[in-house]
């Protein structure tokens, strides 16, 4: 394990509540919890684009909900149009040129050329190994 230094951080009280919630249902403690949540927003700082994909998505999700009432995992409605939503925000945000796969690639975690069996391995790569290729930018 890396040496580590201990660093003096004021928290709120609601804050600090948030944070004792969180870590005692993953089971850690506060400063494990704090660190854990640190170390992936500083991940995520790598890729601009793919965070302001998710803060767009996060977004959308509560466009959804203004728009329906409904909650886009609780009614299949709403789920629908947030598919269409996020599909509509990808397509605009990027993605531009051939859709040919580099068969040279090291990484192929999904053995076809086909866009959508690979879409849809890699999605259920990370239902069942979530922090797969978390490095992936190192």
């Amino acid at each position: 394990m890396a040496r580590q230094k201990q660093l003096t951080v004021t928290f709120t009280d609601d804050l600090r509540e948030r944070l004792e919630e969180a870590a005692s249902a993953a089971g850690v403690s506060i400063a494990e919890e704090v660190r854990k949540r640190l170390e992936r927003t500083l991940e995520e700082d790598c890729r601009p684009i793919d965070r302001k994909l998710i803060a767009s998505i996060f977004y959308l999700a509560h466009l959804v909900y203004l728009q329906t009432g409904q909650l886009w995992n609780e009614h299949a409605g709403a789920n629908e149009i947030l598919r269409h939503a996020v599909d509509a925000r990808i397509k605009r945000i990027g993605g531009a040129g051939d859709t040919a796969l580099d068969p040279t690639w090291r990484a192929r975690l999904v053995e076809s050329d086909d866009l959508k069996t690979v879409g849809l391995g890699l999605e259920a790569l990370n239902l069942h190994a979530p922090t797969l290729g978390r490095d992936w930018n190192k």
